[in-house]
């Protein structure tokens, strides 16, 4: 893409913002995928730390998979003795705000 044809684009999408800030009606199919709802529910480590009265998430919001990897890793070096501080993960859902 050339940089006139760079310009034109932002030009044209800082256009089509302004005219929808100001009332125009937002396409069809963009409006469906802005508000199409998230079936997907993502999963997030907790655990227990020693000496603490709150629980503390260890990894990002993944997938169920990578998560049950990641939590069969921790439980191995729980039970092998290597990890002391930390206790107890548990795989929780996280629900989507919206």
């Amino acid at each position: 893409m050339t940089p006139r044809n760079l310009r034109r684009l932002q030009k044209r999408l800082a256009d089509q913002m302004e005219q929808e800030r100001n009332g125009a009606p937002i396409d069809g199919e963009v409006a469906a995928r802005m508000t199409a709802l998230k079936d997907d529910t993502l999963y997030q480590i907790v655990v227990e730390v020693r000496g603490q009265k709150k629980p503390l998430a260890v990894c990002p919001k993944m997938p169920k998979e990578f998560c049950e990897a990641i939590l069969v890793e921790i439980n191995a070096q729980i039970s092998l003795g290597k990890e002391r501080v930390w206790s107890n993960p548990t795989l929780i859902p996280c629900q989507f705000i919206h």
